[in-house]
């Protein structure tokens, strides 16, 4: 598979591949597209773009929520009821699955990982599309619905 850097561009769309895209010092807009990528917001507030939920897992290296850093979600595309903004908080919960059936966003701190769940119980089965740093204070302010 082909691998393209892109760096020091400020909004960066990555290809069907698996893609490293470095963001510089100001505010970046990510999104990695298909492929298993390496993104890297840098200093500012950056975004990390999920436009589908089963594009591949996205590692996200330098996340850090006390800069502005958020990550969106495709509303539509992600399903599950949510609705256009921040993340409601009865759609998140932190742990290695959901535990309710309004679980749509698991994040588990104690590896890193960001799962979602299409149906809140498991059934369907939780797909993970993001990888951060281990323990990585990440709640549902963090993530926007667009």
């Amino acid at each position: 598979s082909e691998v393209d850097t892109l760096v020091n561009i400020e909004s960066l769309t990555g290809s069907n591949f698996d893609d490293q895209l470095i963001g510089d010092a100001g505010n970046n807009t990510l999104l990695g597209l298909a492929g298993d990528d390496l993104l890297t917001g840098g200093a500012g507030a950056d975004i990390f773009n999920f436009s589908s939920s089963n594009q591949g897992v996205d590692t996200i290296t330098d996340f850090n929520s006390t800069q502005g850093d958020r990550i969106r979600v495709s509303a539509s595309v992600f399903g599950g009821g949510l609705t256009v903004g921040v993340l409601d908080a009865e759609v998140f919960t932190i742990g290695s699955a959901a535990t309710q059936a309004s679980d749509r966003f698991i994040y588990d701190n104690t590896t890193g990982t960001l799962f979602f769940d299409p149906d809140g119980t498991g059934a369907l089965g939780e797909i993970q599309f993001a990888q951060l740093a281990v323990g990585v204070a990440l709640t549902n302010s963090d993530i926007f619905a667009f």
